[in-house]
Parts: structure tokens; sequence; C-alpha cells
């Protein structure tokens, strides 16, 4: 007898809780549900990992010399690799990326789209060659675009400048 008078207690219960979440009644209900997730959970969740590359210190009182001057092919490389990783490009701003693996070069959007373009429009025998060069002046990302021109019947930027 009691547990029917439950059940009974229960279903008129719930009855009355789906009543009044149709209703116009300013109430509120009785029943709590779980918020919505926010986007800013995504913020809770823990940050993929990022790798920086090795990015040489640049003189302030030399302007021209600034990002990618003396980057090596090898960081290079592993930079574009993660700049291109959905995960991160999920989680992170380009610009935020960018200054995260790269340091605080500053981000120059024209000038990071042309040398990622050279990066995946180089051959990969090239960029190997260059890769396996590590940190030295024949891994120099300078010298693996030189190679790149060359490979394509392309002037040298450096005599292209001279006209």
């Amino acid at each position: 007898m009691r547990l029917a008078a439950q059940v009974q207690s229960a279903t008129s219960e719930d009855n009355f809780n789906a009543r009044c979440t149709t209703s116009l009644s300013p109430t509120p209900l009785l029943i709590q549900r779980p918020a919505p997730p926010l986007k800013t959970q995504q913020s809770a969740q823990a940050a993929p990992r990022i790798m920086p590359v090795h990015v040489p210190i640049y003189d302030c009182a030399k302007p021209r010399r600034v990002w990618p001057q003396g980057m090596y092919t090898v960081d290079m490389v592993v930079g574009f690799q993660q700049m291109d990783t959905p995960k991160l490009r999920s989680f992170y701003g380009q610009e935020q990326l960018f200054r995260l693996i790269f340091g605080d070069s500053p981000f120059v959007k024209a000038t990071y789209h042309e040398n990622h373009k050279a990066w995946c429009e180089t051959l990969l025998t090239i960029l190997e060659t260059h890769k396996q060069s590590g940190r030295t002046q024949d891994g120099l990302w300078a010298n693996c675009l030189a190679s790149r021109r060359i490979a394509l019947g392309l002037e040298s930027k450096k005599h292209s400048q001279q006209k």
C-alpha cells in the first residue's frame, strides 16, 4: 500500500513538474536542469601542447632583421606543422599560435603566409636536405628558399633586388 502511494505521488509530482515547464508562470522550475555547455569551458580543458621552436634573438636596432631571418629549416618545418594542426588552430587564433610557437617575433601576416606557401610548395627532397643540415649554415631557411628558387628556375632573391 505504501509503495503504491509513493509511486502515485512521484507520478503526480512528475506531471506537475512537466506542466510547470510548459506554463507561462514566472515561478521557477522545480527540477534543475544542467546548464548548457559554455564556450568558456573550452578554456577549462587542457590546452593542446605546443613545442616552441628555436628563434634567434633579433636586435631592435636592426629593424630589417626580423622573422624569419636567421631561422633554420628544421625549426620552420616544426613550426609550420604546428600552425597547421587543426586542434591547435581551433584552440588559438593564428597570431596567438604564431607567438606561442615562434616566440615574441612580430606577426606579419603577409610574411607568414609567403613563407608558409613556400614551405607547402617546396619539394620534399629540398626540405629534407636542409632539415638534415640542422642548425648549420646549410640548414638556414634562407638557403632552403634559395634552393627552392633554383629548382623552380627562378632568379635568386638578392639578384632580383639589385635591379
